[in-house]
C-alpha cells in the first residue's frame, strides 16, 4: 500500500459508507478531528494508520458498529470507552440517568445493578457528586468501570455480583438495566444488536425474568424509603409496574424517554 493521504482516506470511505460514518471512522482511525479532516486533506498518514483505517472501515462495511470498532461511545454527553464485552450505552437509557440524579440525595448510598461499562454510575457520579456503587457477575464489565471511572474523575466502587447474591447493606437508591429483551424479539435483527452480548440483552419469560428477580428481591436491599429504578422494554410498562405492586412498592411511575416511549419504572419502599 503506498502512502494516503487525509483527503484519500476519507475519499475511499465515503465511497463505501454513508458520509457521516465515513467521518467518524477516518478521524477515529487517522487520530484527528473534522478540522484537521477538511483543512488539511494533503496530509500524509504512516503506512500502519492507513492499514488500520482501511480494516474499520471493512469492519463497519460488514455491519459490525461504530462504537465497537473506535471502542468509545458518547452517553450523557461523556465519552465511554467500551469494547465487545458490554452493551452500547444508548441514548434511550439516559432517562435512567436523569431520573436517578433527580432522585438522589447527596448522602445517599446508591447502587448500580449490572453495570456494564460504568456509564450510569460513572454519569450519576459525575453529576451528584456522590460515591457510587457499581456491580456486575463479569470481571471485564468491572475492570471497564473502574478505567473509565478514573477517566472522568469520579468514584465508584466496584465488586462482583450476580444481582443481590453478594450484595451487603442497603442502599437509599438502586438502580439498573438489566436484560430485557425476549428470545423471540424482532429488534434482534438489529444491525447493532446483533453484534452486542447476549447475555446482557436477552431474558426469559418475555424477558421479564431478571426484571423480576431484580424488583421482587430489592427490598431486602433498600432502606425504608429507598427507591428501585429499573429500564424496561417499551411493551413492559404494565406487568413490570404490577410486579413493583405485588413486591409492595408504592409511589410507582414510569417514565418515557425522548421518543415518547416507557422506558424506565420507579417504586418506592414503604418507611
Amino acid at each position: 500500500m503506498n502512502p494516503r493521504t487525509i483527503g484519500e482516506c476519507l475519499w475511499e470511505a465515503t465511497n463505501l459508507l454513508p458520509k457521516r460514518e465515513a467521518e467518524v471512522i477516518t478521524c477515529a482511525a487517522l487520530n484527528i478531528n473534522r478540522a484537521t479532516l477538511y483543512s488539511h486533506p494533503e496530509r500524509l498518514t504512516r503506512y500502519s494508520t492507513a492499514r488500520r483505517h482501511q480494516y474499520w472501515v471493512h469492519r463497519r462495511r460488514v455491519g459490525e458498529p461504530i462504537a465497537y470498532i473506535t471502542g468509545t461511545k458518547e452517553f450523557w454527553s461523556l465519552n465511554f470507552e467500551i469494547n465487545r464485552s458490554v452493551l452500547i450505552p444508548r441514548q434511550d437509557t439516559e432517562v435512567l440517568v436523569e431520573v436517578a440524579i433527580d432522585l438522589a440525595n447527596p448522602a445517599d448510598r446508591i447502587l448500580d445493578l449490572g453495570c456494564g461499562s460504568g456509564a450510569i454510575a460513572i454519569s450519576i457520579a459525575r453529576d451528584t457528586r456522590t460515591v457510587v456503587f457499581a456491580c456486575d457477575i463479569d470481571t471485564d464489565c468491572i475492570e471497564l468501570t473502574l478505567k473509565n471511572a478514573s477517566k472522568h474523575s469520579v468514584v465508584v466502587k466496584t465488586f462482583l455480583s450476580d444481582w443481590f447474591s453478594k450484595i451487603n447493606g442497603q442502599y437509599d437508591l438502586i438502580v439498573s438495566n438489566p436484560p430485557y429483551l425476549s428470545p423471540h424479539d424482532t429488534h434482534l435483527s438489529s444491525s447493532d444488536i446483533k453484534w452486542e452480548p447476549q447475555h446482557a440483552l436477552l431474558c426469559k419469560n418475555l424477558g421479564l425474568r431478571c426484571l423480576t428477580l431484580i424488583i421482587t428481591s430489592a427490598t431486602e436491599f433498600l432502606r425504608p424509603g429507598g427507591k428501585l429504578l429499573v429500564e424496561h422494554g417499551y411493551n413492559q410498562q404494565t406487568p413490570v409496574a404490577s410486579l413493583f405492586k405485588q413486591s409492595g412498592f408504592v409511589q410507582i411511575e414510569t417514565y418515557k424517554d425522548l421518543s415518547g416511549i416507557a422506558r424506565a419504572t420507579k417504586g418506592v419502599r414503604r418507611e
